[in-house]
């Protein structure tokens, strides 16, 4: 434990940081790293066009 800890120490900074997901449910560790990484990219919210239906599915 000590060595990831050390390796997370000298690895997480602003520009590339460690994100740490739970995986108990695999399902929901994917649904959760994907919103993580949506939050962290810039986007206009004002874009209508960006918007998606909430009922439609893929």
């Amino acid at each position: 434990m000590a060595a990831r800890n050390e390796a997370f120490a000298r690895t997480h900074n602003p520009v590339t940081p460690w994100t740490i997901v739970r995986a108990d449910d695999k399902h929901l560790a994917r649904i959760n790293l994907i919103k993580d990484l949506l939050m962290r990219l810039y986007y206009d919210k004002d874009d209508a066009a960006l918007l998606v239906d909430p009922q439609h599915r893929a």
